[in-house]
């Protein structure tokens, strides 16, 4: 818990540059060696794929950053400009990593510490304290919204803005790019429904907390138009969307009638208070993301350009990739004139395309992979037949989450953030809850409907 909270208040950017990384690194080496040694085989029932699937990862940059005589190297697709640069400074027999910029993927491979800190600790943890951990991302969400209200009511240049190098002065809370912020806050929608299952279930005053959380995502959505960003927004009309099938009543707590007539109020009273702050924010002027949605400035075109480029040098680097980390320098070389301006490229603002280009096929082996295991996921959490439970909803919330980070990740890269990412691996972890073998040890107290 204490690790989740640190990584969103430190690692809320995904410059390689940002001094708390001088903290956020050696405590998350500290944190999976813990977790490596406490590992036990009976904690890893359940879970055996996901650490497989970490290795892999893992792997991809290792060997690539690792050095390879200059016979294997320069028989590589797309090292001509090295070839000939090492050629003219009399080092043609040096030995090179397949990486382009190997120091780059030396340090992605330090960035997935973090994450694979919190896969080995959530397993640790059990399956009580991998639920509580949403009231742990709730509270990391109530704390960005205050800060986020503070920035947009401030100027530019006060204290709650954390990170020097943004985007603009819009909301991003304890985030770097407010795009990465609005998507967060869209996936804390779909975290209280789930919390309001789970408080209708264990809770004494589930009326209390559910009132004070209704106001807490209703606050949500001006915030998200106030940033400006239009994946945010997407995300958020989707968790939206999403939420009635995340959000379940204790049977015996209400009768069917008056339950029914309850969710029913529950939606109306929410597309309400929803529509009366969108009106309000409208008139407010300061619906940034709306104004984005119908007046890009360009910045479509020049996304779909990049776009373009990256899908063009993809097949110059063949097989196996520039190397993971090297999207900045390889785009630089291939950027064409008419592109260039005076800001750098630092990602290509669609994962998959970046991965393609960096990783090479191996890389999207592994994207097919684990589409594959998302999309059976989905079906076991959201078939008709199934038995709904806490470890169901919970499934069906990670689910969620990864869709939506998906979604954002085709036209931004909120995962190379370490918060995010962090997310992403509870995301996964909770979409494990919800397979045929834990469900059948959930006892008949638990179920919701």
């Amino acid at each position: 818990m204490s690790f989740i909270s640190m990584l969103f208040t430190l690692g809320g950017s995904s410059r390689l540059d940002i001094p708390s990384l001088i903290a956020v690194r050696p405590i998350a080496v500290i944190f999976l060696a813990y977790g490596i040694y406490h590992l036990k085989r009976d904690d890893i029932f359940g879970f055996e794929w996901h650490l497989a699937f970490m290795l892999v990862v893992f792997f991809l940059p290792f060997i690539q950053a690792l050095p390879l005589p200059s016979t294997i190297w320069q028989s590589l697709s797309g090292r001509d400009l090295t070839d000939d640069v090492l050629s003219s400074a009399g080092l043609a027999r040096r030995w090179q990593p397949i990486s382009a910029a190997p120091n780059a993927s030396w340090n992605a491979l330090s960035a997935l510490i973090a994450p694979a800190a919190i896969l080995f600790s959530s397993i640790l943890i059990g399956r009580e304290g991998r639920f509580q951990l949403i009231a742990i991302f709730l509270i990391i969400g109530l704390i960005n919204i205050v800060i986020g209200i503070l920035q947009a009511i401030g100027s530019s240049e006060n204290l709650f803005y954390f990170y020097q190098i943004r985007a603009g002065n819009f909301p991003s809370g304890l985030f770097a790019n407010r795009n990465h912020y609005a998507v967060f806050l869209s996936t804390i929608l779909p975290m209280l429904a789930v919390y309001f299952s789970s408080i209708d279930l264990l809770s004494r005053k589930p009326r209390l907390k559910i009132g004070v959380l209704f106001g807490f995502g209703i606050t949500i959505i001006p915030l998200i138009l106030v940033t400006g960003s239009r994946a945010g927004l997407l995300t958020a009309l989707l968790g939206i969307m999403v939420t009635p099938f995340l959000y379940r009543v204790q049977p015996s707590s209400v009768a069917h009638t008056d339950r029914t007539y309850g969710k029913m109020l529950t939606y109306i009273a929410a597309a309400l208070g929803i529509a009366t702050m969108f009106v309000l924010t409208l008139f407010a002027a300061r619906a940034a993301s709306l104004v984005r949605l119908f007046d890009d400035g360009g910045s479509t075109t020049s996304r779909a350009s990049v776009w373009e480029v990256v899908m063009n040098i993809t097949d110059q680097y063949g097989a196996f990739g520039s190397g993971v980390g090297s999207f900045a320098p390889i785009y630089q070389v291939n950027e064409p004139i008419n592109l260039i301006t005076f800001q750098y490229v630092p990602h290509a603002h669609n994962d998959f395309l970046e991965i393609a280009l960096t990783t090479g096929w191996p890389g999207m082996v592994c994207m097919i992979c684990f589409a594959a295991a998302y999309i059976f996921s989905a079906w076991c959490h959201f078939r008709a037949d199934i038995l709904v439970t806490r470890e169901v909803l919970f499934g069906r919330l990670g689910v969620v989450i990864i869709g939506l980070l998906i979604i954002a990740s085709i036209v931004d890269y909120p995962l190379r953030v370490p918060a995010m990412a962090s997310l992403l691996v509870m995301a996964i972890i909770w979409a494990s809850s919800g397979n045929k073998q834990r469900v059948k040890r959930v006892a008949a107290s638990e179920i919701l409907v």
